[in-house]
Order: C-alpha cells, then structure tokens, then sequence
C-alpha cells in the first residue's frame, strides 16, 4: 500500500502478433529505494519529468477494457499495484481474467530450476532484455504464454483459467505442506 508504481507498460497480441504496445514511466513524488533501482534500473532522474499515474490511469483502463484477459508474470504482484494506485483515484480494474504463465511454469518446469521470469523464458526460448522493466516483461510474458499453449491442454481460456485455478490451488497446498515441514 505504501509503494507506488514507476512504470506501466502493455503489449496487445494478435495470436501471437504484437498489435499494439504501450509503455511510459511515471513519476511518483518520492525518492526510489536502492533496491528498485538496482533491480529495475529505474532512477529518479529518469521519473522527473514524467506524468503521474493518475494521468495515464484512463488510458489503461481502456486499454484492459479492450481485451478478453490479461496476462501478467506472477499476476497477483502486478494486479495489486495497480489496484492500489486505482482505488486512490477512486478507480478500480475493469473486470477481465488474468492468466498467469507463472502457473504453468511451476507445473510444467517444477523440476527445473529457477521460476523467476528470466529462467523460464531462457528455459522456452523467449527473448527478455531489460527484465524488470515493464514493457520487457509484458513483452517476455505475452511469448511466454504462447510457447506454453502448446504444452497446456485446454482449448478455451475458460478451461485455461480453470486449469490454472486447479494447479494454483495445488502449489498452494503443497507450499503450506512444504512450510508446515519446515517448522520446528
């Protein structure tokens, strides 16, 4: 609730084309922790200058309005940010499924190492540089997604959502077993 977002960025996909992209950094009013820059890149004197969130907020909306589902690497992260910076505006997210290629990774590569999204697209022969930026990331995940399709057995995104809620639910579970072994 504290933390605000420094970039926004979408990729639209066309069975598997990239139709439209969108990205823009954003300033925040504050200084950026250490650790987001080191892990992003991302330094205030880049943020001076560039609009608030709340300026770019209805081109998003629209944005996600226009499309069937989201996709997001560890979507969870990525939805709450943006929910907290529209529930300060008074916004809120227009209701789309999020598919999340984080899911599949865990099942399909539960024997691989690494689940970060620089491991898997290695791992699938997806391109990422400047991982951590949000346009690299959504670009990266957008192909992630459509190298796993071959390798995910539903046919529609409705059974490609239940899929995901089935094999999250199981990760959840074996999480909290794996963690309850851990206690003393």
């Amino acid at each position: 609730a504290q933390h605000r977002v420094t970039e926004v960025a979408w990729v639209h996909f066309d069975k598997g084309q990239e139709t439209q992209r969108f990205s823009q950094l954003l300033a925040i009013g504050e200084p950026l922790s250490p650790e987001v820059v080191k892990l992003t890149g991302i330094t205030d004197a880049m943020l001076d200058g560039q609009p608030k969130f709340e300026e770019i907020a209805d081109k998003l909306l629209d944005a996600i309005a226009h499309v069937d589902y989201v996709v997001a690497y560890n979507a969870p992260f990525d939805r709450l940010f943006l929910e907290t910076e529209l529930l300060r505006l008074g916004k809120e997210l227009p209701a789309r499924p999020w598919v999340d290629p984080f899911v599949f990774i865990k099942e399909l590569d539960r024997f691989q190492k690494g689940k970060k999204l620089s491991d898997a697209v290695l791992r699938w022969g997806v391109e990422l540089q400047d991982a951590h930026r949000a346009l690299a990331d959504a670009t990266a995940a957008g192909r992630l997604l459509y190298r796993l399709a071959h390798h995910l057995a539903p046919a529609t995104l409705a059974l490609l959502l239940k899929q995901q809620a089935v094999w999250h639910e199981q990760q959840e579970l074996d999480y909290r077993a794996y963690k309850a072994r851990q206690a003393p």
